[in-house]
């Protein structure tokens, strides 16, 4: 898959794909597309919290949009 996207003129970021890194270049890009995987769980009332699943050192961890929006709106300029 990376190679493909490589061909197509896509840049990959190397590294662990965790919260932290993803907001850390965010002021360098325009766009951001994530591949990967997440999860949204709905409560009773119908809402619900969605998570993006994150690499962490030896396995994965969720990033839930309660960590993600703040820090997301922290950053200026924020992200289009």
């Amino acid at each position: 898959m990376q190679a493909r996207l490589r061909g197509e003129n896509y840049r990959i970021e190397p590294g662990e794909t965790t919260l932290d890194r993803i907001v850390g270049l965010l002021p360098y890009y325009h766009v951001l597309h994530f591949l990967g995987h997440g999860h949204f769980k709905r409560n009773k009332s119908g809402e619900g919290t969605a998570s993006l699943y994150l690499e962490k050192p030896g396995g994965w961890q969720p990033a839930t949009d309660e960590e993600i929006v703040p820090k997301a709106a922290s950053l200026d300029p924020q992200p289009a």
